[in-house]
């Protein structure tokens, strides 16, 4: 009985001590676990942290790229502001270059002959009174003249000149169309006579079209037989002022 007691009792300590193991080995087990869970969550908000990080990083590349793209963006504006404003200055001041161009001339021909400023250009006026009646044969004064308007043109060599000769309604379409361009031709030989070039010269008759004034009137008529010069370029712009201006020589 002894001997049964006592390995009772050696068997119940055994598994006492069994079970005190397996209790400890799955507290450790446990614990191992709660620690990988641990260093999991601590790795998972370290990540998380990091990502954060890069984000804010990210965002922040992103904000100064912006940035520097406005800035640029800005600077272009500014530049092309500027270029436009020096564009605008720079036409202005040809602009006016132009116009004191034209005032210029506008002075030197109207001391020789009358000259209007008009939308097509400077217009001269040669009279009939400085040809010979019915012929395009120039009388000595009008060669003196045309002679200083030569000297004039001489002094802008981007201009062009276009004369125009004109009649009265007197006598046949067709004498008074010859008149005029025989009139034009002889004023144009004599202004390249006097070196202006030939390349910067034209001359044609319009007969007795585009009168000035009535021909019903002897005073109206001899308005009528003319020849204008036509001075244009784009060195002397265009017309001074609305509905041109007109001078006389003086």
């Amino acid at each position: 009985a002894f001997r049964a007691q006592n390995q009772a009792r050696i068997d119940r300590e055994q598994r006492e001590a069994h079970d005190r193991e397996a209790a400890a080995q799955a507290a450790a087990e446990a614990q191992a676990i709660a620690a990988q869970k641990s260093q999991a969550e601590a790795q998972l908000a370290q990540q998380k942290a990091q990502n954060e990080a890069l984000q804010r990083q990210l965002a922040d590349a992103q904000a100064a790229k912006a940035q520097a793209e406005a800035q640029h963006a800005q600077s272009q504006a500014e530049q092309a502001q500027m270029q436009a404003q020096q564009a605008q200055a720079q036409a202005e001041q040809a602009e006016a270059a132009r116009h004191q161009m034209r005032e210029r001339l506008l002075t030197q021909l109207s001391q020789v002959m009358e000259t209007k400023d008009t939308p097509k250009g400077l217009v001269v006026t040669i009279p009939d009174v400085l040809f010979a009646v019915n012929s395009s044969q120039l009388k000595t004064e009008s060669r003196e003249r045309l002679a200083r308007v030569a000297g004039v043109l001489l002094g802008y060599p981007d201009i062009h000149v276009e004369v125009d000769g004109y009649t009265d309604s007197t006598g046949s379409p067709a004498y008074n169309q010859k008149l005029s361009q025989q009139r034009a031709d002889s004023v144009l030989n004599y202004l390249v006579s006097q070196s202006v070039p030939t390349a910067s010269i034209t001359a044609k008759g319009f007969g007795q079209d585009n009168p000035v004034a009535p021909n019903t009137t002897a005073a109206g008529r001899q308005q009528n037989r003319r020849v204008e010069l036509v001075v244009s370029g784009d060195s002397i712009g265009s017309v001074l002022g609305e509905g041109g201006g007109a001078t006389t020589p003086r």
